[in-house]
């Protein structure tokens, strides 16, 4: 057994074996490790409050030859595992087609990536507040976000009865069967117009 543990150049040479690169010198690999672990750590987050049916179990386990390594991610439901279960994808940033004075319509992208079909999009907005101009004082509340859902997977929304002239941000989350995706990245700042007339 110590021979095998500490003289691997023994035991390799006898049995014909290459020496092979351990898992974390795979510039493959590591790259790919890296985005699913912060794919899941996006999910988890972005489940952990809103969704009390899910649980996360994080285990390590070495492949046979202890040499390869490789990140899975496992869906059981109900018991059962869900064959080829892939994260839902983020959506990117959402972005205007449209502006009124009291109204915003939204546009974004969404990969789609993951195997459960998208049931709806959740979309917050608030306020924007140029932060070089705001005294940061621990007084200070941020305004809180305000939360609109699209009837179903489309990838467009109209948020109305908007004050004119303000501008705000937004961003967006798709929901699953299973859990809400992670966030997107924040919308350029939207300014509504002004009032006609006004």
């Amino acid at each position: 057994m110590d021979n095998y543990l500490y003289n691997k150049s023994k035991v390799n040479s006898s049995h014909g074996r290459q020496k092979r690169k351990p898992w974390f010198e795979d510039r493959r690999l590591v790259p790919k490790i890296r985005k699913n672990i912060r794919q899941f750590i996006e999910f988890a987050e972005a489940n952990n409050v809103e969704n009390g049916k899910i649980k996360f179990i994080v285990d390590e386990q070495y492949s046979v030859d202890h040499v390869n390594k490789s990140t899975e991610l496992i869906l059981y439901d109900d018991g059962s595992e869900k064959e080829g279960f892939i994260i839902p994808s983020k959506p990117d940033a959402p972005y205007a087609k449209n502006v009124t004075d009291n109204s915003v319509t939204l546009g974004w992208a969404d990969a789609a990536g993951g195997t459960e079909k998208i049931r709806k999009y959740k979309v917050m907005y608030r306020k924007h507040s140029d932060a070089s101009f705001v005294d940061k004082n621990e007084n200070e509340k941020e305004e809180k976000w305000s939360e609109v859902y699209t009837n179903a997977n489309q990838k467009k929304i109209v948020i109305s009865n908007l004050p004119s002239k303000a501008t705000f941000v937004f961003k967006v989350q798709s929901i699953t069967a299973i859990g809400l995706s992670a966030m997107s990245g924040l919308s350029e700042p939207i300014e509504t117009l002004t009032k006609k007339g006004g």
